[in-house]
């Protein structure tokens, strides 16, 4: 930014007009008395003198105009990145993608980075407000406070809160913002980064209820209530088997003792685990290959239970 400002010509341009007005102010001193040729080296160092100053005075307000449009270009930014939390290469990436965004959406996302360690480079919070026009109904603040616990913070407009509510956020913060992720994974600058994608996923679909996608930690919870769906729906059909093989060959008890343990008839129990190893997959659109792999953990459990455990107990009993 301030390379470009420096070499444009707007920085230059200013010498030429201020040096003009100096030479002036020379030309109307009063002609000297003395002969001409003891005039002359007071005439050229008067002369140099002006041209010194003109070009002196240039620089200043050529300086000045480049520091006004460093500041003017630094205001109309979408980042501060008060705790250098962002590499000039990565910067620039993230500031074109979010202009991008603002162009194609309207809702305007900004990133402050912070870090109470470094107090020299805080930013008051006037001096935000006045350089994001702040408070902005569509505007998505997302906040780094590099010395948290938790180093996701998030503030929202009214008319994004309407479409991506408290819970999004809080479960945004809670997966992205966590020292485990930061620290093992992502980085602050990947907190960010992934943060944005899933809020700029969200606008252009029109608003979201949870984050979409799936933490290995939920996922892993997902797949244990499939494989316990799969244990009880196993354990119940090989009861029921066994059952029935006992009134094939005539020891069975009454009609009902068949049924009694019916996949049928426990079927609110594996299917209250299974459902919660499948809808949180369903309701944060997860990938399909995770999905198919809590099925298979279903049919694969209730199978070895089924099939196998006849052939286990069998060959664990008398001869």
């Amino acid at each position: 930014m301030t390379a470009s400002l420096l070499s444009g010509s707007s920085a230059f341009s200013l010498a030429p007009a201020c040096s003009g007005p100096v030479r002036s102010l020379h030309s109307l001193q009063p002609r000297q008395t003395r002969p001409l040729r003891h005039r002359l080296p007071t005439m050229e160092a008067e002369n140099l003198a002006g041209k010194m100053a003109g070009k002196a005075l240039g620089v200043i307000l050529a300086g000045a105009v480049c520091l006004s449009g460093a500041v003017d270009t630094a205001a109309m930014s979408p980042i501060i990145d008060g705790a250098r939390t962002f590499g000039s290469g990565e910067l620039s990436r993230l500031e074109e993608n979010l202009n991008r965004f603002e162009k194609e959406t309207s809702f305007h996302v900004r990133v402050l980075t912070r870090d109470a360690r470094r107090a020299e480079q805080a930013v008051s919070g006037e001096t935000i407000k006045k350089e994001w026009n702040l408070p902005d109904e569509r505007a998505i603040i997302v906040v780094i406070d590099a010395d948290k616990g938790n180093v996701l913070r998030f503030n929202v407009g009214k008319e994004v809160h309407a479409i991506l509510p408290d819970q999004f956020f809080g479960e945004l913060q809670g997966r992205f913002g966590n020292l485990y992720t930061v620290q093992k994974e992502e980085g602050e600058d990947g907190v960010v980064i992934d943060a944005i994608t899933v809020v700029e996923k969200c606008i252009k679909k029109g608003g979201c209820r949870v984050v979409p996608g799936i933490g290995e930690d939920q996922y892993t919870a997902t797949l244990a209530c499939s494989s316990g769906a799969g244990f009880v729906f196993g354990f119940t059909l090989l009861t029921t088997l066994k059952e029935l093989q006992n009134k094939k060959d005539g020891t069975a008890g009454s009609r009902d003792d068949v049924w009694k343990y019916s996949p049928l008839l426990f079927a609110p129990l594996w299917g209250s685990f299974l459902g919660l190893g499948i809808n949180p997959l369903l309701a944060r659109q997860a990938e399909p290959q995770l999905l198919y792999q809590n099925l298979g953990a279903f049919a694969g459990v209730a199978a070895v239970v089924a099939v196998l455990g006849p052939l286990i107990s069998s060959s664990s009993g008398p001869p």
